[in-house]
């Protein structure tokens, strides 16, 4: 599961109170989740299921993030409500939640879903289709409801200067136990937009001591995939050499990088620029003290890290 999928459904989850009612288009009291595996018959993954009450009648509101085009997002739509309706009895709300802009321009399938038998239309599903890189940031940032500003980033104009307002806002009007996520949330998706320089610096100007940065699961997913991504360089580099030698030092060579990486961005995160020294030391740090920086990059002091790394105080 990629970062951004991660991110949507930890959002999903923190911002529910202000992301639901404007999903809907009206008040909805809040009643709890609902089951994410629907049984019998074959096993449904939805991304959420949530129970709320409108109007006083109980309902369920099921949403899929979705960052790639997905032709069978209708009927899949149709597939988590029609059962979900028959398991609990409730009538069921379906959001797709778009994510990014089809590279060829596609655009979803419209509602409803129709199903056929021949030429004969037998039924419909009705889903309400959300992209929201067709929504402007002051469509956003002008309802009023915190909890949905760290979607801010997906929006078609976002520059940074208007991402910088938003977690501001955040700042200083989130609830204080939500306003850390929330801003790492806000940064995380940034990082998607204007790359993890910018998103690492818009959450260090507001709130100083970046550690729930090393401590937010994304963040530690964040450079899990660079370092993926070195080795995957590694082993391209190794298979092109043709030779068993070289994958295998490929392959040592792109872990370790990818290790590197993510030991620059952790330092950079909690200390700030790192000197040229330090830089220097984790360009040419080998694999287990890499492991080693990384594994106590959270807890220990700068003197102690230069330390791991053979650098004096």
């Amino acid at each position: 599961m990629g970062v951004m999928d991660q991110g949507m459904k930890a959002w999903i989850d923190l911002c529910k109170d202000a992301l639901l009612p404007w999903l809907v288009g009206e008040p909805v009291e809040y009643l709890g989740t609902y089951p994410k595996e629907i049984t019998p018959a074959r096993q449904l993954l939805p991304d959420s299921f949530h129970r709320v009450r409108v109007d006083r009648h109980e309902g369920l509101i099921n949403i899929e993030a979705q960052t790639d085009r997905d032709d069978e997002m209708p009927r899949r739509l149709y597939e988590y409500g029609s059962r979900a309706t028959t398991d609990s009895g409730l009538p069921v709300f379906s959001v797709a939640l778009w994510l990014f802009k089809d590279k060829q321009g596609h655009r979803p399938k419209k509602p409803p879903y129709k199903i056929y038998f021949g030429k004969r239309l037998v039924g419909t599903w009705e889903f309400v289709n959300v992209e929201l890189y067709e929504l402007s940031s002051s469509d956003i940032m002008n309802i009023g409801e915190v909890g949905l500003l760290p979607i801010v980033p997906f929006t078609r104009d976002a520059p940074p200067e208007v991402l910088d307002v938003a977690m501001q806002r955040i700042k200083e009007e989130a609830p204080m136990e939500q306003a850390e996520s929330l801003a790492a949330l806000l940064s995380v998706f940034t990082s998607r937009f204007h790359g993890k320089d910018t998103a690492l610096e818009l959450f260090r100007r507001h709130f100083v001591s970046t550690e729930i940065m090393q401590e937010f699961p994304l963040f530690r997913d964040m450079m899990a995939e660079a370092e993926a991504k070195g080795v995957a360089k590694g082993e391209a580099e190794g298979r092109a050499k043709g030779e068993a030698e070289g994958r295998a030092e490929g392959r040592a060579e792109g872990r370790a990088e990818g290790m590197r990486e993510a030991a620059r961005l952790g330092l950079e995160n909690r200390f700030g620029a790192l000197s040229q020294e330090v830089e220097a030391a984790v360009s040419q740090a080998e694999e287990a003290t890499l492991r080693g920086v990384l594994a106590h990059i959270a807890t220990e002091s700068l003197e102690q890290l230069r330390a791991r790394l053979g650098l004096g105080s």
